[in-house]
């Protein structure tokens, strides 16, 4: 199971730069099998621009890693940003919201 899920970013606001690209990296707990992590804005969920890679750890335990590379402009401002992590069968695991911010 998936016991925990960790955005990279140490705020609560995410702030975007209007024209610039950003990454943010969403990585879950090792579990067997490895969870698919889902990137979701507002409640739509995001399945472009994402990167996926798994780490095997030394006890036969799979690590996920998902990046997202996003390009944000004004009318996104205060939208909402998480990802999740899931095995099938189990409940999803969702990482702490971004509230996006544009400059």
């Amino acid at each position: 199971a998936v016991e925990w899920l960790r955005i990279n970013e140490s705020t609560s606001t995410v702030v975007f730069y209007e024209g610039f690209n950003k990454s943010i990296l969403c990585a879950s707990s090792p579990s067997n099998p490895s969870p698919t992590i889902r990137w979701w804005l507002d409640s739509v969920q995001m399945n472009d621009s994402t990167e996926y890679h798994e780490m095997e750890t030394i006890d036969g335990l799979y690590a996920g890693f998902s990046t997202i590379y996003m390009n944000f402009n004004r009318v996104d401002r205060k939208r909402e940003i998480l990802c999740d992590a899931y095995i099938c069968g189990q409940d999803p695991v969702s990482s702490k919201r971004l509230r996006i911010d544009i400059w």
